[in-house]
């Protein structure tokens, strides 16, 4: 069973309170380690904004930054392989924690929308679903003719 670090705990300061339960049951049903990300919980304006001019992000209303109750509402993980961080994990990584982080909210019943497939909502159940889910968005994508933008390691609540 996998715990967060005080890093990860300190990346998770600001973020709403059910995200962080979330966050933290996932981890100890997971089957990877996994951390929170640097700029992974909440961020400033000026976060945002040096993320967009890089590309890492599209928007400039990221749900990581504070929202009108006061908290942010996202997350992002990184997974960790023989106790190393691992940015560049492969999908099949990505779909274990899916998993994991969706059967937590189901349990407490808290909404959430996943970065890998923005069109769906606690609906990952087992690896296969994710991947029959992103294939779905990818079509959904291409088919409007738009590019996919598939953030593997975001979480965020819905409202």
């Amino acid at each position: 069973m996998f715990t967060l670090s005080k890093v990860s705990l300190d990346r998770l300061k600001g973020v709403h309170p059910k995200l962080i339960e979330i966050a933290q049951s996932a981890l100890q049903i997971s089957t990877y380690d996994f951390g929170i990300a640097w700029m992974g919980g909440l961020r400033t304006e000026e976060d945002q904004r040096k993320l967009m001019k890089t590309g890492a992000s599209r928007t400039m209303k990221s749900k990581h930054m504070k929202q009108s109750d006061g908290y942010g509402h996202a997350f992002d993980v990184l997974p960790y392989l023989n106790n190393t961080p691992t940015v560049n994990a492969s999908s099949d990584i990505y779909s274990s924690i899916v998993v994991s982080v969706a059967k937590c909210a189901q349990a407490l019943n808290v909404k959430i929308k996943w970065g890998g497939c923005w069109a769906c909502i606690n609906t990952c159940r087992n690896v296969q679903d994710v991947k029959t889910l992103m294939e779905s968005y990818n079509t959904l994508c291409m088919k409007n003719g738009k590019k996919p933008f598939v953030d593997m390691p975001h979480f965020e609540l819905m409202p």
